[in-house]
């Protein structure tokens, strides 16, 4: 278990989080350019450019990636590695709130929001995954969106209720997601996606992929690996229990390739910390 010492985070528009046992984390967005509904019908999309970094993908390509994740289907997660990540959040969770409720992560908001379609707000449905206690459920409600809040952690998911009576909120564990088709215009998964067994990550990529709209961004934030791979903690009993799955960059862009998702923007956080 490495610990923090100040470096920057990466951010790719497609993940944005800071840890306190990695030394930086990786945030990206990505834009899903084929949605799984589309995929049987044969009615492939048009090539689209992305203003971020002027992106364009054929057609062939978006067919080879597309059934590259259609392709993918989970095992099964180790029920006791889930338990042990829920269980540790489950009884810290007042501890977590007061340690992460002033947690400044405007930058990875703001990342996520300007790559959404430009409409207003009220008719913008986002989907923040692993909302812990409802911070950012409250900051994009605040703003306008409609805002759905998810969690495996039934404590989070009571606090958020509270924080923000008007808000949406779903119980489900990350590895058994139960979303609808097309539904999110954005998914802002900060610190959340490093949850998810390794094994398992290609088969709930492919199911927020399908929940995404035409063109819907995903945001992710992730601490990621130091090494020159990826690595994996499995978490100590009565210690820090959290399963914990850290990628390098090249493993998050082929990860993103794999589900059909196009790279619009990357960075590392927090600014001017170093990288290595």
């Amino acid at each position: 278990v490495m610990r923090g010492r100040g470096c920057a985070d990466a951010a790719m528009i497609s993940c944005a989080f800071l840890s306190n046992l990695i030394p930086f984390t990786s945030a990206f967005t990505s834009v899903n350019i084929s949605p799984c509904q589309k995929l049987s019908t044969g009615d492939w999309p048009q090539p689209r450019y992305f203003a971020a970094n002027q992106l364009q993908l054929s057609t062939q390509h978006q067919r080879r990636m597309s059934h590259v994740a259609l392709a993918v289907s989970g095992k099964g997660a180790e029920p006791e590695l889930v338990e042990r990540t829920l269980g540790h959040y489950s009884r810290r969770a007042e501890i977590f709130w007061e340690g992460t409720k002033d947690h400044d992560v405007s930058q990875n908001r703001a990342a996520f929001i300007r790559n959404l379609e430009p409409k207003a707000p009220s008719e913008t449905r986002i989907l923040d995954l692993g909302c812990g206690p409802g911070r950012d459920v409250l900051a994009f409600h605040q703003l306008g969106y409609k805002v759905t809040g998810l969690d495996g952690c039934p404590e989070f998911v009571s606090m958020g209720q509270k924080l923000c009576k008007s808000a949406s909120f779903l119980l489900q564990d990350l590895h058994q997601l139960d979303l609808a088709g097309a539904e999110y215009d954005g998914i802002f998964a900060n610190a959340a996606l490093f949850h998810v067994q390794r094994e398992e990550l290609p088969a709930v990529m492919q199911k927020l992929v399908a929940s995404l709209k035409w063109n819907g961004v995903l945001f992710t934030s992730n601490p990621r690996s130091m090494l020159a791979e990826d690595m994996e903690k499995f978490g100590l009993p009565g210690e820090d229990e959290r399963y914990g799955h850290y990628q390098t960059y090249e493993s998050w862009c082929r990860t993103l390739d794999a589900a059909g998702l196009t790279l619009v923007e990357h960075y590392y956080r927090p600014p001017g910390a170093p990288c290595d």
